[in-house]
């Protein structure tokens, strides 16, 4: 098993330098990274990105016109050519993994439970490491199918119970259709809520073959005044009601409720 990690950004230069090293310094170094600039207006961006995957011998894509993170993850994906069991690992270019050991930690509970997909909690950055908690999906959820209903129905400002740190065995994602996924029925793909995007079909296909990691694996970049969540508040809304919408997949397993781990599981 090798994480296959998906690095994308638009002119977030200031925080690509530290997103970049914490994925170059962590201990279990089986992975292969694609980082893409997505258009960025600002050069350094993209020269920075280029010279720093030469020197660690990664994959590096520059897109000429901005496609968003959805596009930019299957493009990334097929560059890095994942095998079955590989794992792939999504870290945005503006924010960064917390801790050296995130991918050892991460390999571990692959190991241990053999799960299909993985997800987390993520701190602020900055923001005095503000804990932005994930949460155990209700066991009814589980044994339903239906993340998505309860996703679209959730009366809480950010309706995502599964947070950063995400990953996913590739077996899973090759199983989704950018046409169904990903797309508007006009054929344009989401541009934003590609967490949902991915993380609920792949939710539903592994049926309860998740795991919600205790540790804290990444630090999420709060003050990016380019994130989505500044600036696509519009987008953000009708890509969501579209996911929502989709059919959901069926489960690929018997359903099981996942173990309710604690760091020191």
């Amino acid at each position: 098993m090798r994480f296959k990690i998906v690095m994308a950004g638009r002119d977030c230069f200031q925080f690509v330098p530290r997103s970049l090293e914490s994925v170059a310094v962590q201990i279990d170094q089986g992975f292969d990274v694609c980082v893409i600039d997505d258009a960025s207006t600002d050069l350094q961006q993209p020269d920075f990105m280029d010279q720093f995957c030469r020197d660690h011998s990664w994959h590096f894509i520059r897109n000429k016109v901005h496609q968003g993170a959805l596009y930019n993850h299957v493009a990334a994906v097929n560059t890095m050519s994942p095998e079955t069991e590989d794992v792939i690992v999504s870290v945005d270019a503006d924010d960064r993994l917390s801790r050296p050991d995130a991918l050892t930690i991460v390999r571990s509970y692959y190991e241990r439970y053999k799960p299909m997909l993985t997800y987390g909690s993520y701190a602020s950055d900055p923001d005095d490491w503000r804990l932005m908690p994930a949460r155990h999906l209700p066991d009814e959820v589980i044994r339903c199918n239906s993340y998505r209903a309860f996703s679209a129905r959730d009366d809480d400002d950010d309706p995502i119970w599964f947070n950063h740190l995400r990953t996913l065995k590739y077996d899973l994602f090759a199983r989704l259709d950018p046409a169904i996924d990903f797309m508007h029925p006009d054929g344009s793909w989401f541009k934003t809520c590609y967490d949902l995007a991915i993380t609920l079909p792949v939710l539903e296909m592994a049926s309860g073959h998740h795991l919600m990691l205790p540790e804290i694996l990444y630090l999420y970049t709060r003050n990016n005044p380019l994130s989505d969540c500044y600036v696509n508040k519009a987008a953000i809304e009708r890509d969501k009601a579209q996911i929502f919408a989709i059919q959901p997949k069926e489960s690929l397993f018997d359903i099981v409720v996942p173990p309710r781990l604690t760091a020191s599981t």
